[in-house]
Order: structure tokens, then C-alpha cells, then sequence
């Protein structure tokens, strides 16, 4: 599967959340399409509190954390410039945040909720942050993703339960057109996350893919 990286300078400013929409705790786990390769340590906070610092992933998710509050900043460390503003529902106490370009500057969270039984192990999660929708086959289980919007897909028809024949393509004015043929592996153990991109290197919309292992229910 094609895993490539293109990498942008973020700068952003975002204006000081108010106080936490609540004070039931949350943990998350972080990781960006994208990320400058000197972003350096980030840090959630709000006006009250600073969580301890970490790296801010692009192959994996980080460890689990706990947020602050359900609404907070995630900022640079050192200048304390807010690349991003989350709002974690009210709902649930353990979300997956994917951080995606901003359309202006900065990051939009992605707000996955990780244990509510919608995004299951052997599932793909797909986010289309292109100028172009998305669409395609896994397996048996077709999809299309209009620009700038996500979606879980729990695809069906896995050969000899092992993999998945995937056809990727995109809609140019109304006509589809393929970018890729591949084979995915089927796996009940793991969660995927497919980033959808504009990659100027290429001059076209290309992809790549986070696996999550999920450990087997005791």
C-alpha cells in the first residue's frame, strides 16, 4: 500500500478557549496526515491546566491520553502557538483525534470515538481532505467521499480471507478515473485509517494508510 508523506509548515492562531464543556474525564490518542518535520512538542491546554508534552505522530497513533478538559487547545510547546481547537463530545471517554490540514492554517480535529462499537477491528476509516471526491471498491463494499469529509468502511468479500482487492479512483468533472489497484490486507486485529491528499509531487490525489492494532476482547 502506498505510504507517502508530504510534509507543510503550519502556522496558525487560535483564540483561547472558554473553561471545559465538562469536567468527565477523556482520554485520546493523536495522529496527524501530516506534520512539519520541525513542529516539535505539543501540548493540550486550557486557560486552567497544560498537559505534559509529547510528539506529535504521523505512522502511528501516540499512546493514550488524558485531555485536560472536552474542550481544549493543542499548542506548540515552546511559543505556545495553537496549531488546533478541540471539542470532544459530551458523550463517550475515549476518543481517536486525527489531525488534518486546516483549509485556512493549522489543523481540523477528527473526532473518532473509540469505543462505541462503530469503528471495529477489520474496519477502515477514510478521510478525504482532496479537492476531489473519493471513490472505490474493498472488497465487495463500494464507497465514495465527497471532498473534505470521512467515513467508516466495513468492507465485505475478502479472498481467502486474507485480503481485499481494492480499486481507488476520483471524479474529475463528473467522470471517475482509477489511481490505484492494490490488494489490502483483512486483518481482525487491526483499524485503518486511509488519508486522501492532494500531492503536488505526483499532480494528482494519492493516499496513505495507519494501521491501529486492536488487541483481541478477553
Amino acid at each position: 500500500m502506498l505510504r507517502n508523506h508530504l510534509f507543510i509548515i503550519l502556522a496558525a492562531s487560535v483564540s483561547l478557549l472558554p473553561s471545559a464543556l465538562s469536567a468527565q474525564p477523556a482520554e485520546v490518542r493523536f495522529v496527524a496526515q501530516v506534520a512539519p518535520p520541525n513542529l516539535g512538542a505539543v501540548v493540550m491546554a486550557t486557560p486552567d491546566e497544560t498537559s505534559p508534552s509529547f510528539e506529535l505522530p504521523t505512522r502511528h497513533l501516540t499512546e493514550t491520553l488524558e485531555a485536560p478538559a472536552r474542550a481544549f487547545r493543542l499548542q506548540l510547546e515552546e511559543r505556545e502557538n495553537a496549531i488546533c481547537t478541540v471539542r470532544l463530545p459530551e458523550e463517550g471517554d475515549s476518543f481517536i483525534i486525527l489531525l488534518v490540514p486546516s483549509e485556512n492554517r493549522g489543523f481540523e480535529a477528527v473526532i473518532i470515538p473509540a469505543a462505541d462499537g462503530a469503528f471495529r477491528p477489520g474496519d477502515f476509516y477514510l478521510h478525504n481532505t482532496s479537492g476531489s471526491s473519493v471513490l472505490g471498491r474493498v472488497g465487495s463494499t463500494e464507497f465514495t467521499i465527497a471532498p473534505r469529509n470521512g467515513r467508516v468502511v466495513r468492507p465485505d468479500g475478502a479472498r481467502d480471507n486474507r485480503f481485499y482487492d481494492v480499486l481507488l479512483g476520483v471524479r474529475d468533472e463528473g467522470q471517475p478515473r482509477v489511481i490505484s489497484r492494490s490488494r489490502w490486507p483483512a486483518s481482525d486485529f487491526n483499524r485503518t485509517y486511509v488519508f486522501f491528499f492532494y500531492n503536488p509531487e505526483r499532480g494528482d490525489v494519492d493516499f496513505r494508510a495507519i494501521d491501529e492494532f486492536v488487541a483481541p476482547a478477553d
